[in-house]
């Protein structure tokens, strides 16, 4: 039977749907329908109703989705084969497809950030009661389960730690800490404390 460690390391932390609007981040941008939700909302409108906006998207991300991903071996050694094995075995043995995650990490353009959190499995085929961590593969190894966007739209608080640095994020007003360890943050330029960073559609007309 797991521990109560291991189980924790298994365990799903935020949530992937949208929710309610909250207000965050604690520097000002230069127009105040850009702070924090608002100007997350505002992205978010641009992003889906604004033709112009959408043709940049698209021009941007459709190369990124349209490409092969392949995992090529450090060099022709035994480890380095078998890792890159594993890694392929990895991307393919989600929940998601692996341009599933690319769509959802490709929302960091039109919102400045995305910030997607690993959820792991340990790889024991399908088991019982446990579909949502079934496998192709039953060797014991830990592996992704999924990785999976937590919207910017339910973003409610950045966590920074004592040096500065985002450490953390709570969604939709729960205080659930993301751990960064589980975490992957893409961002368009250095993320400073309680601040999203502006998307590539900040002076794109996006202000009435």
């Amino acid at each position: 039977m797991p521990d109560e460690t291991e189980t924790k390391a298994f365990k799903e932390l935020g949530i992937s749907t949208a929710g309610q609007w909250a207000l965050s981040g604690d520097e000002p941008e230069a127009e105040q329908k850009l702070q924090g939700m608002d100007g997350i909302k505002t992205w978010e409108e641009m992003r889906l109703g604004d033709h112009t906006a959408g043709a940049i998207l698209a021009g941007l991300t459709l190369p990124i989705r349209r490409s092969t991903w392949e995992v090529e071996p450090a060099s022709s050694g035994a480890a380095d084969e078998e890792a890159a094995e594993f890694l392929e075995q990895c991307m393919e043995d989600m929940s998601h497809s692996w341009s599933s995650m690319i769509v959802d990490a490709l929302t960091f353009f039109p919102f400045g950030w995305a910030y997607l959190e690993q959820v792991m499995k340990r790889r024991q085929g399908i088991p019982p009661g446990k579909e949502a961590a079934r496998s192709k593969y039953n060797d014991g190894r830990v592996a992704w389960r999924k990785i999976s966007l937590r919207p910017q739209t339910t973003l409610s608080a950045w966590r920074i730690d004592d040096h500065g640095g985002i450490h953390g994020i709570e969604q939709d007003n729960i205080a659930l800490h993301h751990p960064s360890v589980r975490v992957r943050m893409l961002k368009d330029a250095p993320c400073g404390a309680g601040r999203e960073v502006r998307g590539l559609l900040f002076g794109e007309g996006g202000i009435p």
